[in-house]
């Protein structure tokens, strides 16, 4: 699979970017209380998650959602869409 950047990707890229950065650094700069209603979603969801103390479960989820968003402008990070083969490439015949 070939990943390349076009100019066209750009904006989608840095849309996707900054919506997952700003929810991880919303997550990141939150409460006690949003702390502990996302932890016990994701407890019920996943049970193992219980042993994980609300607020380092939060820190933990924004450092996640932050660092990949810091990189979606980058080549070696595929569009957040399917993008169709152009009518020229191998895969469109």
């Amino acid at each position: 699979m070939k990943l390349s950047m076009n100019v066209r990707h750009l904006p989608g890229r840095v849309a996707t970017g900054a919506f997952i950065l700003h929810t991880g650094l919303e997550k990141r700069n939150s409460g006690d209380e949003q702390a502990a209603g996302i932890h016990g979603m994701a407890a019920g969801a996943f049970p193992f998650l219980n042993a994980v103390p609300p607020r380092k479960f939060l820190k933990l989820l924004a450092a996640a959602e932050i660092a990949p968003a810091r990189s979606c402008s980058h080549r070696s990070c595929p569009p957040p869409w399917p993008v169709p083969p152009s009518p020229r490439s191998p895969a469109a015949c």
